[in-house]
C-alpha cells in the first residue's frame, strides 16, 4: 500500500533529463556495429590521441547530456610519458607504474541534466519509512571488515622517497555539475519553487 497522505498531488517527486534516442551513438550497440566494409573494430576506430585540453573543450557538458541526458559521466587519465622514452623503457615502466615516479592527472566528472525535485509531505514520508527500514534490517554482513595494518613493520622513508612525493602528487579531480536544478515545496497552502542556473562541486585529492 502507497505511504503518505492519499490527497498527494504529485505524481513524480524527481524528474531528471528528456527524452532522447541518441544513448546508442558511438557505441558497441549501434546499428552500423559490425559492418562488412569496415575492417576496424568499432572500439578502435573512435580512439584518437586526444590531447587533455582538447578532450575536456570538445567533450564538454553540453555534449555529455546530449547522449544520456539526466546523467553522465566522463573519466579522464593522463600520464606524462618523456619523448626520449624508447620501448623498452616502456616495458620496464608497465612492470612497475606505481614507482616510475611520471607526472600524471585524473578528472572524473558527473553532471546530472535539468532536474526537478518535489518536496511534498508524502515524499518526506516515504524517505523516513525507507531510512526506517535501512535502520532496522538485520542481514547479515556481506563482507567481514578487516582490520587497518598497526605501525608494526613500517620503515621510515628515505630522502630520496619523500623527494619524489613532493615533486610529483598525483592530481585526481572528482567534479558534479548540476544544469539547472529546481526545487519545489509543496503544502496545502500552496507552493514554493526555487531553482539555478548552474550548481558546480569540485573536490581534489
Amino acid at each position: 500500500s502507497p505511504v503518505g497522505q492519499p490527497a498527494d498531488s504529485v505524481q513524480n517527486y524527481i524528474l531528471a533529463g528528456c527524452e532522447s534516442n541518441k544513448f546508442l551513438e558511438r557505441s558497441l550497440f549501434a546499428p552500423e556495429y559490425g559492418a562488412e566494409e569496415s575492417t576496424t573494430p568499432k572500439e578502435l576506430r573512435d580512439m584518437g590521441d586526444e590531447h587533455w585540453d582538447v578532450h575536456l573543450e570538445t567533450v564538454n557538458e553540453t555534449f555529455l547530456l546530449e547522449r544520456t541526458p539526466a546523467l553522465a559521466m566522463d573519466y579522464v587519465y593522463n600520464l606524462d610519458i618523456p619523448s626520449d622514452v624508447g620501448s623498452e623503457d616502456l616495458s620496464e615502466l608497465g612492470n612497475d607504474l606505481e614507482s616510475s615516479n611520471l607526472p600524471e592527472r585524473a578528472l572524473c566528472r558527473f553532471v546530472i541534466g535539468p532536474a526537478q525535485l518535489h518536496l511534498s509531505e508524502g515524499a518526506i514520508s516515504r524517505a523516513n519509512t525507507v531510512l526506517e527500514l535501512i535502520k532496522n534490517y538485520d542481514y547479515l554482513p556481506y563482507i567481514k571488515e578487516k582490520a587497518e595494518p598497526g605501525p608494526e613493520g613500517l620503515t621510515l622513508p628515505t630522502k630520496e622517497e619523500i623527494d619524489n612525493l613532493e615533486n610529483n602528487n598525483p592530481v585526481r579531480v572528482y567534479r558534479l555539475t548540476l544544469l539547472h536544478p529546481s526545487l519545489t515545496l509543496h503544502s496545502q497552502g500552496g507552493r514554493l519553487e526555487a531553482g539555478l542556473r548552474c550548481a558546480d562541486f569540485v573536490r581534489q585529492v
